[in-house]
């Protein structure tokens, strides 16, 4: 029938080994990673074929320097691949026996996102692997142990944590001496705090600022921040923080610079840490001059254009700049009341040319100062000089004081001359 029948046919079966080339590519996020921070792993694990590898298994050992695994996950699956259940996926099979792909065809992939938490120093070194199953060879990793592109190493740095710390001063003299300095205060008041913020000016850390002026945040990874000082304490992580002071203080000055950051407003803008400690992120502050509103005793109008003197005690009288400060002039910040001209510095000003923002008077030249009242006659009259006494910081008081100098009528001598032509012998004139 000559159909091959018998031995003129001579079958042979050739079973087929399969065959999966498997391959990790595994990202590290953030890196590097700050001390005690959460580090995400991303593994993607691919199955470049010819055979399904289902089964295959995945490892991730817990490397030094990553105190723990915190969690893994699979999703994203591609080309049919399938992701074994929730329960089948735990960090304890992942660094043991291995999670277990259920399918894993040719041309398909599944991504595993693991989270660990990073030490205090050096670097993780993190392997993932994916193994093909029992029966099934890899070209790259023949003994199955992981080599080739079946492992995927990761190194991530681990920035160390530092600490921000500088000194709050009582600057009695503020930059004067072109430098944030004097000696160490709270103010007076325990809320005092430093606050440690991010761009966005929110709490990212904090310290309370000690009875000496001194502060020290702990805890601060790598990155760039602000340094507010604030008044309030307690303002929690994630939450803005404004500067303040206490009562009857003001900034003088603020900078990681001797000379400060060019800007007196309680926050030093830009702290770079970066593997290191920074210090020297210094404040100034202090307590501006005080004074009282005086009176002086009257005098008599001088009438016309005629100048009248002004009492240094008009301006002296109770002025006092707290703290070991010392008064170093008087702001005349606006034209007196009452006034046609005012004579100060030796210039006569009148309420047309007196300048605008005021005339300081040198403390030494406070009693130089005179005033013509208003109008020309001799009659009762009031002048009334605001000012403000000036520290040594270059500092006005807060508050606007007055020194009034009232006038009265200018007062008549009169009498008669007789022709007294027996003299006293009448004891009279």
């Amino acid at each position: 029938a000559r159909t091959g029948a018998g031995n003129n046919s001579s079958p042979v079966n050739t079973p087929i080994s399969p065959v999966a080339n498997l391959s990790t590519v595994k990202t590290a996020s953030p890196s590097p990673v700050a001390a005690g921070g959460t580090v995400t792993y991303t593994i993607v694990v691919n199955n470049a074929g010819p055979s399904a590898a289902d089964g295959a298994i995945f490892t991730d050992a817990l490397p030094a320097n990553l105190t723990a695994f915190t969690g893994v996950t699979c999703g994203s699956p591609t080309g049919a691949a399938a992701c074994p259940s929730v329960a089948n996926t735990t960090t304890a099979l992942m660094t043991g026996a291995g999670i277990v792909v259920p399918t894993l065809p040719s041309g398909g992939s599944v991504t595993f996102t693991v989270t660990g938490t990073a030490g205090t120093s050096g670097s993780i070194n993190n392997i993932a692997r994916i193994l093909t199953p029992v029966g099934v060879a890899d070209p790259d990793d023949p003994a199955r142990t992981g080599a080739g592109n079946n492992s995927s190493p990761v190194n991530t740095p681990i920035s160390p944590l530092s600490t921000v710390s500088g000194t709050v001063f009582n600057d009695v003299n503020g930059l004067t001496d072109t430098t944030v300095n004097g000696t160490g205060t709270q103010a007076g008041s325990t809320n005092l705090t430093a606050y440690l913020v991010d761009a966005a000016g929110n709490v990212v850390g904090s310290s309370p600022v000690a009875a000496a002026g001194t502060y020290s945040i702990a805890n601060v990874p790598n990155g760039t921040y602000g340094v507010v000082l604030s008044n309030t304490a307690g303002i929690a992580v994630g939450s803005p923080a404004a500067p303040s002071l206490p009562a009857g203080y003001v900034n003088t000055g603020e900078g990681l610079l001797p000379a400060g950051d060019g800007s007196v407003n309680g926050t030093i803008p830009s702290v770079v840490v970066n593997n290191a400690d920074v210090t020297g992120a210094n404040f100034g502050i202090e307590q501006p001059p005080l004074a009282q509103n005086n009176t002086n005793a009257p005098q008599p109008n001088p009438g016309a254009t005629t100048q009248a003197p002004v009492a240094a005690t008009s301006f002296t009288t109770n002025a006092t700049d707290p703290n070991g400060g010392t008064i170093t002039g008087y702001l005349i910040p606006t034209f007196p009341t009452g006034a046609d001209s005012i004579t100060i510095n030796g210039t006569n000003y009148t309420p047309a040319t007196f300048p605008v923002g005021g005339v300081t008077v040198p403390a030494a030249q406070i009693g130089s100062i005179t005033v013509d009242p208003s109008g020309s006659g001799t009659g009762p009259a009031s002048v009334v000089i605001p000012f403000r006494p000036v520290d040594n910081a270059g500092i006005p008081s807060a508050t606007t004081y007055t020194a009034t100098v009232p006038f009265g009528a200018a007062s008549t001598v009169s009498g008669t001359v007789f022709n007294d032509v027996n003299g006293l012998t009448d004891t009279t004139v």
